[in-house]
């Protein structure tokens, strides 16, 4: 393995102009696989229209927008779940709403989400080709193949399908593999800073990243102490990266403990948790076949490796020494088998058998439930496919392979990486428009969004907290659970005023008033034309009806009725009857 004595080599070496131009190539890659994205950047929002995360992670960031520029709490909220709020502790990412705020200078919401998805993309090919072109030492080609190993994965396609733009901020990855490289080879302790400094960023990027943070850090960082020759004194890089690491770490774990221990307690109380655990891990055929039939079931969610980067991979396996792959391939190994998850599964369709390593984990520690989908491992797997693959195409250059055929080579990868993961074949675009009916809302109390009961109604929450971040009220919904607040009204509102159970509509109106809510949204069109216009006569009825200009091309037109002031209920009786109410729901 060439000997690259610090990451500050590569940039001397190199020079700027590589990093920059890589950048640019993987930012023009990122807009092909989005293309209709860069023609509409603030009428629409990059994933799957039937997905509902998306809207969670802009009203996210325009909380930490709010919190910053407002200078009002970031780890807790009641702009949305009133009245009792969110506890932010657990939070997706925070890394995603700091990062945001630079972006939102600039821009409206949708544009900040969007060009925070298109530009983590290019960072995490960027990254991979830093990765490669320094720490590993390969040419630019080979260097590029890993960034479209990393960029252009079924992953990171799975999430721009559901909207998780935090979770594209995989660049962290390659960078903290990169500098544990150099580190390995004894350099200054500066590498083991850096080390650290990635994994602090993947700690309070996402929870699954400082898990697959802590496992690369393990396994690549042990195999290569064992399998690289050192060139000095190791040691000051493995405690500068365990001791800037600690405590850049330390305040987060104890930010986030007590949440965590809730969120694994509720999975572990589970009748069978290791079986719903199951449901998001990666199957053999999903591992093999580029789109298999069930992909379509779960919104274009496919787990395929990518044929290509496999059968570079094992080419380096047999083209390079040991010592230099043995490392990458402990970190695809430990990758690929973690994301089969509890049972080995021959497809989708069927249950597995067997017991796989996450489930040994499980026998050892429940709180592994924390990674609750197997599948997400699948980064560990195609990092180290990134470097395997790269080195494989910088020994065929070596070996006199003409630039034509590497050519080629990083053709496939594209092909494989833009095509058969379905990125460019999956419909990428939700609505992002906010409804002109909240024009009408009273700007005094909270809002109850009456939508209809069915199976969207997670989808429906996360609208409801995409609207909030437009109307700036504050808002009943949760979109982190099922059987929020919202979810309960919402269903026993609207079905007392369907089937004409006046005194119940009284009392839930009651209710309302006594916690704060100043206004009902009726989303019409997610309920039966008929029930519609009954909630509508029955809302007239009893509340005041805000009328105003209503925009046709409203794909979800929103009416607006003021909620009666309720003095015959107190804020503790309403809190009361509704807990009730969700208990029973």
């Amino acid at each position: 393995m060439p000997q690259v004595p610090t990451a500050g080599a590569f940039a001397r070496r190199a020079g700027a102009l590589n990093l920059a131009t890589a950048f640019a190539i993987f930012v023009g890659l990122a807009a092909v696989a989005t293309w209709p994205l860069l023609l509409d950047l603030d009428g629409q929002l990059l994933f799957h229209q039937r997905r509902f995360d998306g809207y969670g992670t802009v009203w996210f960031g325009e909380h930490t927008w709010r919190a910053i520029t407002g200078g009002g709490p970031w780890l807790s909220t009641t702009d949305v779940a009133w009245p009792d709020g969110l506890d932010l502790r657990q939070a997706d990412s925070f890394l995603y709403g700091l990062l945001y705020v630079p972006l939102r200078i600039f821009c409206t919401p949708v544009e900040a989400f969007n060009l925070y998805s298109l530009l983590a993309i290019a960072l995490t090919g960027t990254a991979g080709f830093w990765m490669a072109r320094g720490p590993l030492g390969t040419g630019n080609l080979p260097a590029i193949g890993a960034g479209v190993v990393l960029a252009f994965n079924s992953l990171m396609h799975t999430y721009r399908i559901e909207g998780e733009a935090y979770l594209l901020g995989g660049f962290l990855l390659p960078l903290l593999a990169g500098h544990l490289v150099v580190a390995a080879r004894g350099g200054s302790p500066r590498a083991g800073v850096y080390a650290a400094l990635a994994m602090a960023g993947l700690a309070w990027s996402s929870g699954y990243y400082a898990i697959d943070g802590a496992l690369i850090a393990a396994s690549l960082g042990v195999c290569l102490l064992v399998c690289t020759p050192a060139r000095g004194p190791r040691w000051p890089g493995v405690v500068a990266f365990s001791g800037v690491s600690l405590v850049l770490i330390l305040p987060l774990a104890w930010l986030v403990l007590g949440a965590l221990d809730a969120a694994v307690g509720a999975r572990v109380g589970a009748e069978d948790p290791l079986s719903v655990v199951a449901l998001d891990s990666v199957s053999l055929s999903g591992i093999l076949v580029p789109y298999p039939e069930t992909a379509h079931l779960r919104q274009g969610r496919i787990h395929y490796i990518g044929a290509v980067a496999l059968v570079l991979g094992l080419g380096a396996l047999t083209a390079r020494r040991p010592r230099e792959t043995l490392p990458w391939l402990a970190v695809f190994t430990l990758g690929a088998v973690l994301a089969l998850g509890p049972t080995l599964r021959l497809d989708d369709a069927h249950g597995g058998t067997g017991s796989l390593l996450y489930a040994w984990l499980y026998e050892l520690s429940p709180a592994i439930l924390a990674y609750r989908m197997p599948a997400r491992f699948m980064a560990l797997a195609f990092l180290g496919l990134a470097a395997l693959s790269a080195l494989f195409l910088d020994q065929l250059a070596r070996e006199g392979l003409s630039r034509r055929w590497r050519l080629g080579f990083l053709g496939l990868l594209l092909i494989d990486g833009l095509v058969l993961t379905g990125t460019m074949g999956d419909e990428t675009s939700a609505p992002a428009d906010v409804p002109s009916g909240y024009a009408g809302l009273s700007g005094e109390g909270a809002v109850l969004d009456l939508w209809g009961r069915d199976r969207d109604m997670l989808k429906y929450a996360g609208l409801s907290a995409f609207y909030q971040a437009h109307h700036g009220q504050p808002a009943m919904t949760d979109f982190t659970r099922t059987g929020s607040a919202q979810e309960v009204l919402s269903h026993r509102l609207s079905l007392a005023l369907v089937e004409m159970r006046t005194a119940e509509v009284g009392d839930v109106l009651q209710v309302l008033g006594a916690l704060g809510v100043s206004d009902i949204a009726l989303h019409s069109a997610s309920f039966h034309e008929a029930d519609a216009a009954r909630i509508r006569d029955g809302l007239e009825a009893r509340c005041e009806a805000i009328t105003g200009d209503t925009d046709v091309d409203d794909t979800d037109p929103v009416e607006i009725f003021r909620v009666p002031s309720s003095g015959q209920l107190e804020a503790d009786e309403a809190r009361d009857l509704l807990a009730a109410w969700m208990e029973s729901a």
